[in-house]
């Protein structure tokens, strides 16, 4: 499964994946492009996104999306807080279905 990390979260987690290939926003070259247009791209490209930002499904129509969304659902965007998620968060991208919408806490 290809996965990409939205850009607020740190590059360092990609390390803490053990079954999947993760990219960045930075490594693509798609730094401060719009949540519409990201997705888009991200949708032809790869089989997940995981952010922390809790609106994508509201301000986003995510019927004809393939793309599974993740968001994680965190205090702060610290590594220290973020990593523990990580083995949850592939738990739960195996199970999921194309297009559908996680909530990882």
């Amino acid at each position: 499964m290809r996965v990409l990390l939205d850009e607020g979260l740190d590059p360092r987690l990609i390390a803490l994946f053990k079954i999947h290939e993760v990219s960045t926003m930075k490594r693509m070259g798609w730094l401060g492009i719009t949540n519409g247009e990201l997705l888009k791209r991200a949708d032809a490209e790869f089989d997940a996104f995981v952010t922390s930002d809790k609106s994508i499904p509201y301000q986003q129509n995510l019927r004809e999306r393939r793309l599974i969304i993740a968001i994680l659902r965190v205090p702060n965007m610290r590594l220290s807080t973020v990593s523990p998620l990580i083995p949850k968060l592939e738990l739960a991208l195996n199970a999921a279905e194309p297009g559908q919408v996680l909530t990882i806490q």
